[in-house]
């Protein structure tokens, strides 16, 4: 397209007047014929010759003028060819235009589709990204209060109080009018925490079996919504304002464990992804209950820990008998709250029970009803006890006693029943539940075990006693008895010398009473081995120290040496050793002759050595085997044996004797 240049304003120049061929000839002619007339032709003619002149004049100025226009025309005629050609050029750019401009309308139209569409596609991405930044915001405060339930539940494991903090948070993102957690406990459930509602919902009971929507509930997976309860014949609850409901199951693993359910006064107040949100919130909430049972769980475990321990240790802090019955009555009675207890032990052929300790009661009504020993065909249900070796309930017991629920605990240990342990209460619906009889048989197992170490320790007692009355009868017998013979036989000799020979006399009745000195020194010694020994107040040195000082009556050197501390004994090892060496000194003066005894001591963090050297008339080890006269030896290896130590005796006659008892640990 051409652009044509606008006119410009700048004024033209005035053309100048000029003479003309037309006007020069005209003047010319005018002149001749001015001059003819006025030669030839009268004046009359003159006016003629002016007016013919006038009028070639005038013919002259046509004439140019006519010329002049034709130019002008010629020039019109150019510039209306110019005009044309401008104007058709001026049209094929109008063509041009309009065809530009149609394109630029369809351009337009095509810009403002695009524009349309674009802004079709952004308002549908503004709003989408307003639905996710809702969604987001929403998620947010999910996210937000599910991880305030999880700092609870880290934070505490108070039931109650991460309860309400979840049913708090749940109403950060789902709006209702009341909520709570109901508990499943025996096919009933019971409200344990609650939001909008009163103190009343507490007491309530839902019996899962005999409600629809409790049992569609617990047996559900998914979150159950209800649109409108009164539309809905499974909600047999009074729906009061109620009108939109949603339940959830709280579920550990495969267990359900109760339900949390909310509740709005608009109908369609909820939809299912709401119902998912609650079920977060109930995961939550099963998570919360599982750790309280976990925590009583691990509680009773402790107090059950607890109860056993405190029994072994009151049980075991003494072992005499009877002391050891009366504690683990009072111990197991305590322990489940009862209000009388009674152990029965069995006689040793195992038909009779016998009533030992009771503890608790007021009244002692076990103790009148089992007042005496009494068969077991005569109480069949505590024969099956003794015989099955397990706890059992006993329910209305007797009419003479005033306890409705007794229970009867064997005393066994492995294969062996003991007796019985009976603990009564008043309450038929006493809590002696499956756990309670594990603690119950726990407590009766530390009781029997013990009965049957007081009972061992009591037979080890008896054992000791006799054992050492047999020493006491052997060492009579060896040194004592022996010598008191031999004093009787130098005194009948002196009596039959005393008149023949009264020298031979004087040396009998010296004999008599050196011997009478050694029988005293050898009473004396066994009266200080009888004495209890205050090893555990003065140590084994201090307390062997004080034995030999003792002894000194004999005249033999004796010399005790140490090495190390004696504190690193233990009150066992050195009551055995202090045994060890005092028999071993006693043998020395005995039946040695030693006049030179030395005792020494190694102590060691690990170890213990205790050597007795003496230089006396010594034995035969092969001659004194084969003899059988080696009791005091093997007593002594026997003492070295059950302190986890060995005895080690070399002998070499006319030399002496080296015995040596090495303890390890």
């Amino acid at each position: 397209m051409r652009v044509l240049d606008a006119p410009t304003n700048q004024a033209r120049p005035t053309p100048q007047p000029r003479l003309t061929p037309a006007m020069s000839f005209g003047l010319a002619t005018l002149g001749v014929f001015v001059g003819v007339g006025w030669l030839w032709l009268a004046p009359h003619w003159l006016a003629l010759l002016i007016t013919l002149g006038s009028l070639s004049l005038l013919l002259g100025q046509a004439w140019a003028s006519i010329q002049r226009t034709e130019r002008e025309r010629t020039v019109l005629a150019q510039a209306h060819s110019a005009l044309d050609s401008e104007y058709n050029s001026i049209q094929a750019d109008y063509a041009t235009l309009e065809r530009a401009y149609e394109d630029l309308q369809q351009s337009h139209q095509r810009l403002q589709r695009r524009i349309d569409e674009r802004t079709a596609e952004r308002d549908q991405s503004t709003n989408q990204l307003q639905t996710l930044l809702d969604d987001t915001r929403s998620y947010v405060a999910q996210l937000t209060a599910l991880n305030e339930v999880s700092v609870a539940l880290n934070a505490t494991l108070d039931r109650d109080e991460v309860l309400a903090c979840i049913l708090r948070q749940l109403e950060r993102v789902v709006t209702f009018d009341s909520a709570s957690v109901q508990q499943l406990d025996d096919d009933e459930l019971q409200v344990i925490a609650a939001r909008g509602m009163n103190n009343e919902v507490y007491d309530m009971r839902i019996s899962v079996p005999d409600n629809e929507l409790a049992r569609k509930v617990v047996g559900s997976p998914a979150p159950v919504v209800l649109g409108d309860v009164r539309k809905d014949p499974s909600f047999v609850m009074q729906p009061g304002p109620i009108r939109s409901w949603i339940g959830v199951a709280l579920r550990v693993g495969e267990r359900t464990v109760g339900i949390l359910t909310v509740d709005s006064h608009r109908e369609n107040a909820y939809t299912a992804d709401d119902g998912h949100l609650v079920a977060n919130f109930a995961n939550q909430a099963a998570l919360a209950l599982h750790n309280s049972h976990l925590f009583a769980a691990a509680e009773r475990r402790a107090t059950e820990m607890a109860l056993l321990l405190e029994m072994t240790r009151t049980v075991g802090s003494t072992l005499h008998l009877p002391e050891v019955l009366l504690r683990a009555a009072a111990a197991i009675g305590e322990a489940l709250h009862a209000e009388d207890v009674l152990v029965l032990l069995l006689d040793e052929q195992g038909e009779r029970l016998t009533p030992q300790a009771g503890a608790m009661g007021d009244h002692n009504y076990l103790r009148m009803r089992w007042a005496s020993p009494t068969s077991l065909s005569n109480e069949p249900t505590l024969a099956k006890v003794i015989k099955q070796g397990c706890a059992r309930v006993i329910h209305a017991v007797s009419p003479t006693i005033p306890y409705q629920t007794l229970l009867a605990l064997p005393l066994s240990i492995k294969e062996q029943v003991l007796g019985v342990v009976l603990v009564a209460t008043p309450d038929r619906d006493a809590p002696f539940g499956p756990q309670q009889l594990v603690l119950a048989e726990g407590l009766a197992t530390s009781a029997a075990i013990a009965i049957e170490q007081a009972r061992l320790y009591d037979q080890a007692r008896r054992a000791a006693q006799a054992e050492e009355r047999s020493r006491l009868a052997r060492e009579l017998h060896d040194s004592v008895t022996q010598t008191l013979f031999s004093m009787t036989l130098t005194a009948e000799a002196a009596r039959a010398q005393v008149e023949r020979n009264p020298v031979r006399a004087a040396t009998q009745i010296d004999r008599l009473k050196a011997a009478a000195h050694q029988s005293l020194g050898e009473m004396r010694e066994l009266l200080l081995q009888l004495r209890p020994t205050p090893l555990q107040e003065h140590g084994i040195i201090k307390s062997l120290r004080d034995h030999i000082a003792s002894l000194n009556a004999q005249e033999v050197a004796i010399n005790l040496e140490c090495e190390g501390e004696d504190s690193v004994l233990s009150p066992a090892n050195a009551a055995g050793l202090y045994r060890i060496a005092q028999e071993a000194i006693a043998n020395a003066l005995r039946h040695a002759q030693a006049t030179n005894v030395r005792v020494s001591f190694s102590f060691a963090s690990k170890s213990t050595t205790l050597m007795v050297k003496d230089n006396g008339c010594g034995f035969d080890p092969d001659l004194l085997e084969r003899s059988g006269r080696h009791l005091g030896l093997t007593s002594m290896a026997e003492r070295a044996g059950e302190l986890g130590g060995t005895l080690d005796v070399q002998s070499i006659v006319g030399e002496g004797t080296c015995l040596t008892v090495h303890l390890h640990g």
